[in-house]
C-alpha cells in the first residue's frame, strides 16, 4: 500500500474544506469556544459562560451544513444559490443562539432535550440528503455504509493520534521538567475530536456521483461483525423478553416500567443489524437472513405491545414526562415499522431514517410536542393534589393549615421538582404571589443542586415538607440520618463563665466524657435525646443539668431536614442551648449535629460542640 505524500494530504484537506467550508468552520468555532472555556479559571467562568451556547450551536451546524452541501450536489445548485442557502442557515443559527438561555447546559432540561432532538434530526437528514427520488436502495445503503465506516475509522485515527500526542506531552513534561498544565491534555482531546476528527470524516463523505451506479461493496468484516456479534445479541434479547412475557402471563401481573427501555434496546439493535446485512439477504448463500428479517418484525409486534403496556402503567400512576412521551412515540413507531415491512411490497429501508427525522422534529415543538404535553400533564396532576389539600384556592397557592400526608407531600415534591428542573418556574408562577425565579441559593453550586434547592423552597412556601423521590413513608423499621451545621461563628462575653471546653464529641453509644478541672470533676454524656452534665465539687456536693433536645431535634428535622448529601446549614441560634440549674450554668454551642429518624422517633446520633460552664464556688 502506497502511503500518501504530504502534498497529497494537504490537497485532500484543502479539497475537503472547499467542499464543506461552512461545516468545517462550524467545527473550528465550536472547538475554539471549548478551548477558551477550558483555558479560563473557574472563577472567571460566569464572564464567558455564553461560549457554551456558541459550542452547542456551532456543533449543530456541522451536520446541518453537511446535509445542505449534499443537497446542493444532488440538485446541482449553482455556487450562488448554494452560498445563499448556507448564509440563510447561518442567520437561523444566530437566531437560535439568541433564543437560548444564557447557558444551555446550566438551564432547564427542556432546552437541552430540544437541542438533542435537533441534533438527531440533523444527523438523520445527512443520511437521506443525497436521495430524494424513490428507489436507489442499494446506493442509499452504500452511502450510509460509507458514512458508518468513515465514522469508525475517524474515531480510531483520532484516538490513536490523541494517545500518541498525550504520551509525547507527558514525556516532555517528565524528561525536560517542562510545566505542562493538565488542561492542555483536555484541550488536545477537544482539538483532535472537534477539528481533526470532523475534517477527516468529511474527507471521506462520498459524493452522489460516486454511488450513483448502485453497486454494492460489502466488507467481509462488517458481515462477520453483524452475523456473530449483533444478531446473537438480538437473539439473547428475544429470549429474555419472551421469557418475561411468559412470566407476566403466568402471574397475571403488570409489566415493570423499565422493560420498555429493554424492548427499545432490543429493537434498535435488531433494526441496526438488519440494516447492516440488508444488501446480502437475497444472496443464495444467505437465505437464512431473509427468514430472520421477516421473523424479526413478527417477533417485534408482541414486544411492542409489552412496551406500550409497561409505559402506560407508568403514565397512569405518575403522569407523562418527556422520557415517557418518547417511549410511547417510539413504541407506535416500532409497531408501524413492523407492519410496514411485513405488509408493504416496497419495503424501502429509507423509511426508517426519514420517519425518525420527522418524529424528532415534530416532537421538539408545538402543542403536540413532548414539552407541551408533558408540562400540561404534570401541571394538571399538581393542581389536583393541591386542590385536594386546600393548597390552591381561586388559582392562588395557600400555605397548608394542617399537615399534608406523606403520599401527597411526595407527589407535590416530585412534580414541583420535575417542573422546575425541566421547564423552569414560569408555569408555576401564576399560582404564587412570590417571585419564584428569585428563590435561588447563593454561592457556586451546580445547576441540579440549584434547581433542587429551588424546588424545596417552593414546597416550603406551600408549607409542605419536601420528600425525596426515593424516600419511603416513615415506619418502625426505617432509619434515616440527617446532618446539620451552624451557619456562622459565635461571639460570647466570657466574663459570665469560668471554663471553656472545646471540641467535645458525643454520641449515643459513647461512654461518659469525664474531665478533672482542679479539684472539681465534670462529666458530660448524651443519653438518647438528652444532654446530661454532672458537676461534682471537691466538697462532695453535686449538681447536674439535663438539656432535653427533643423539641429542638424535631424542629430541625421538620423544618430543615432535606435529602441533600452532606451537612445541612441551619441558623446559628438553632444549635445554641443555654440553661441554668441552681448555681450551675451552661451554654452549649453545637458545631455539627447528626440525628437519627426512625419511624416517629427522633433522637440525636452524635454531635460536636463547645461548652461554656460556671458553677457555685468555681466562680469565686
Amino acid at each position: 500500500m502506497k502511503l500518501p505524500s504530504l502534498s497529497q494530504l494537504i490537497k485532500n484537506a484543502s479539497d475537503t474544506f472547499a467542499r464543506f467550508p461552512f461545516a468545517i468552520f462550524s467545527a473550528i468555532v465550536g472547538t475554539g469556544a471549548v478551548l477558551v472555556i477550558i483555558q479560563n479559571d473557574i472563577y472567571a467562568y460566569k464572564e464567558i459562560e455564553w461560549l457554551n451556547n456558541i459550542c452547542a450551536v456551532a456543533f449543530l451546524g456541522i451536520s446541518v451544513f453537511t446535509a445542505s452541501q449534499l443537497i446542493a450536489e444532488r440538485e446541482n445548485w449553482k455556487f450562488g444559490l448554494s452560498l445563499g442557502i448556507k448564509l440563510i442557515l447561518t442567520c437561523l443559527f444566530v437566531l437560535y443562539y439568541f433564543l437560548l438561555p444564557q447557558n444551555i447546559f446550566q438551564s432547564e432540561s427542556v432546552h437541552i432535550i430540544r437541542y438533542l432532538l435537533f441534533a438527531l434530526a440533523a444527523h438523520l437528514f445527512v443520511a437521506i440528503a443525497p436521495f430524494k427520488e424513490k428507489g436507489h436502495i442499494a446506493g442509499f445503503w452504500e452511502f450510509n455504509k460509507s458514512l458508518f465506516l468513515r465514522f469508525v475509522t475517524a474515531a480510531l485515527y483520532s484516538g490513536v493520534l490523541y494517545a500518541g500526542l498525550a504520551i509525547a506531552l507527558a514525556a516532555i513534561q517528565n524528561l525536560f521538567n517542562v510545566d505542562i498544565k493538565s488542561e492542555r491534555y483536555i484541550q488536545l482531546w477537544w482539538f483532535i475530536s472537534g477539528i481533526f476528527n470532523t475534517w477527516f470524516f468529511l474527507s471521506g463523505v462520498p459524493a452522489r456521483s460516486d454511488i450513483a451506479n448502485d453497486n454494492i461493496n460489502y466488507p467481509k468484516g462488517l458481515k462477520i461483525f453483524t452475523q456473530y456479534v449483533l444478531i446473537p445479541l438480538v437473539v439473547v434479547y428475544v429470549c429474555i423478553l419472551y421469557a418475561y412475557m411468559g412470566k407476566i402471563i403466568i402471574e397475571w401481573d403488570w409489566p415493570k416500567g423499565w422493560v420498555g427501555y429493554l424492548v427499545l434496546g432490543f429493537s434498535i439493535t435488531g433494526i441496526f443489524s438488519l440494516l447492516l446485512i440488508h444488501p446480502i439477504k437475497e444472496f443464495s448463500e444467505n437465505k437464512w437472513i431473509a427468514v430472520v428479517w421477516r421473523w424479526f418484525y413478527i417477533v417485534l409486534i408482541p414486544l411492542t405491545v409489552l412496551l406500550l403496556l409497561a409505559i402506560w402503567r407508568r403514565i397512569s400512576e405518575y403522569g407523562i414526562t418527556e422520557n415517557r412521551y418518547f417511549v410511547v412515540v417510539l413504541g407506535f413507531w416500532l409497531a408501524a415499522i413492523a407492519l410496514y415491512f411485513l405488509l408493504s411490497k416496497t419495503k424501502s429501508i429509507k423509511v426508517i431514517p426519514i420517519s425518525l427525522c420527522i418524529i424528532a422534529l415534530l416532537a421538539s415543538f408545538g402543542p403536540w410536542g413532548a414539552f407541551s404535553i408533558s408540562e400540561s400533564g404534570q401541571l394538571k396532576r399538581l393542581e389536583e393534589v393541591l386542590l385536594k389539600n386546600n393548597l390552591l384556592v381561586n388559582n392562588k397557592a395557600q400555605k397548608a393549615e394542617s399537615e399534608v400526608s406523606f403520599a401527597d407531600s411526595k407527589q407535590i415534591s416530585s412534580i414541583i421538582s420535575y417542573l422546575v428542573r425541566t421547564h423552569g418556574t414560569g408555569s408555576l408562577q401564576p399560582w404564587f404571589e412570590e417571585r419564584l425565579d428569585t428563590v435561588q441559593t447563593e454561592g457556586r453550586i451546580n445547576r441540579w443542586n440549584k434547581m433542587q434547592k429551588n424546588a424545596e423552597d417552593i414546597t416550603k412556601i406551600l408549607g409542605v415538607r419536601y420528600v425525596h423521590e426515593y424516600e419511603r413513608e416513615e415506619n418502625e423499621e426505617q432509619s434515616r440520618f440527617y446532618s446539620f451545621h451552624s451557619d456562622s461563628q459565635n461571639v460570647v462575653q466570657l466574663k459570665e463563665y469560668r471554663y471553656l471546653i472545646q471540641g467535645i464529641n458525643l454520641s449515643c453509644t459513647k461512654e461518659i466524657n469525664a474531665m478533672q478541672i482542679g479539684t472539681d470533676t465534670w462529666s458530660i454524656s448524651l443519653i438518647s435525646d438528652s444532654l446530661q452534665v454532672l458537676y461534682l465539687h471537691s466538697s462532695k456536693t453535686a449538681e447536674n443539668i439535663s438539656i432535653d433536645l427533643t423539641e429542638r431535634l424535631f424542629s430541625l428535622y421538620k423544618n430543615h431536614g432535606t435529602n441533600e448529601y452532606g451537612s445541612i446549614e441551619v441558623p446559628n441560634d438553632l444549635l445554641i442551648f443555654d440553661k441554668t440549674s441552681g448555681t450551675l450554668r451552661l451554654k452549649v454551642f453545637i458545631q455539627d449535629l447528626s440525628i437519627n429518624v426512625k419511624g416517629r422517633k427522633i433522637c440525636s446520633a452524635g454531635m460536636k460542640m463547645d461548652i461554656l460552664m460556671a458553677a457555685g464556688d468555681g466562680q469565686k
